[in-house]
């Protein structure tokens, strides 16, 4: 529909290039989601440049746009740069909208995730917890919006090992996503995978092994077999077969990780891509030990 729409804009005589720039940015935001970052990039880059252009780079429209590429290079591991243009969209942000703006918590949600995958949890939950606390007022504690920034909380918790905490918030944003987005939502996938990863770091794994069942379908079913998340799943497949000291279903899932993520591009400093490379190397290290 999008993409019909700014066919419409750019043959119509009098077409709107405000029109156009925001059809950009929407396509390009759909196409972050799909992982087809270079289309993305390439949308996204042509909004912002017309946004400049039609008005200035601290418009809201530039703003966004120049977030969503932001998020973008945070996504393929571009994390500095990522990081350096949250902070001037935030800044920006901050003095046409003042100091608590729904907007300015997206980017603080975003500006945690990048210092979380370079990996300063205490940065990342300071980034968190402002953004809990700015949308609060506005929506609540169990607004799906909120249920993001809970998700992301909870990756902390697993990250310091706090897992009954994490545990306790993945089942938290499970509860709101379901009753709000439906069964069958990525959103519902994602945090099937996460409590799964949860389950298994407890020692849960017959809980953990439908977890895994249910979020690779929903997966699959929405984005195809090469869209990250379901590389994500695989990993958590792994990670329990190997718990199980089922080496080689554990090499066999950590494998389609891999190959998943090389077909969506991931650059091999990426982090997830750097984890599963350490795990088909630790799958022979622990075979020696399991017994």
């Amino acid at each position: 529909l999008l993409d019909t729409a700014l066919k419409v804009f750019i043959t119509s005589l009098d077409a709107d290039e405000a029109m156009i720039a925001d059809t950009l940015q929407r396509i390009g935001k759909l196409e972050i989601l799909t992982w087809n970052h270079k289309k993305a990039k390439e949308h996204l880059t042509k909004a912002l440049e017309m946004q400049t252009n039609l008005f200035s780079d601290i418009d809201l429209g530039a703003l966004q746009s120049k977030l969503e590429l932001a998020r973008l290079a945070m996504l393929e591991g571009r994390l500095d740069a990522a990081i350096d243009d949250f902070y001037w969209v935030q800044e920006n942000q901050h003095s046409i909208l003042g100091p608590n703006h729904p907007e300015i918590a997206d980017t603080l949600l975003y500006l945690g995730q990048s210092y979380a995958l370079k990996g300063m949890p205490d940065k990342a939950m300071s980034c968190f917890e402002e953004s809990f606390s700015m949308r609060e007022q506005f929506l609540g504690r169990d607004h799906p919006v909120q249920a993001e920034t809970i998700y992301q909380m909870a990756q902390i918790h697993m990250l310091r090992e706090k897992l009954p905490k994490a545990l306790q918030l993945c089942n938290s944003v499970l509860k709101i996503r379901q009753e709000n987005l439906g069964e069958l939502h990525t959103d519902v996938a994602a945090t099937l995978c996460s409590l799964a990863k949860c389950q298994i770091a407890m020692g849960k794994l017959k809980e953990a092994t439908p977890s895994l069942v249910e979020a690779l379908k929903v997966a699959q079913g929405t984005f195809g077999e090469s869209h990250p998340l379901v590389g994500d799943i695989h990993v958590q497949r792994g990670m329990l077969d190997l718990k199980r000291c089922n080496f080689k279903g554990s090499k066999v899932a950590f494998e389609k990780a891999l190959k998943v993520y090389r077909v969506a591009k991931l650059d091999t400093k990426h982090p997830n891509f750097v984890e599963v490379t350490g795990l088909l190397q630790r799958v022979e290290r622990d075979k020696k030990m399991c017994v």
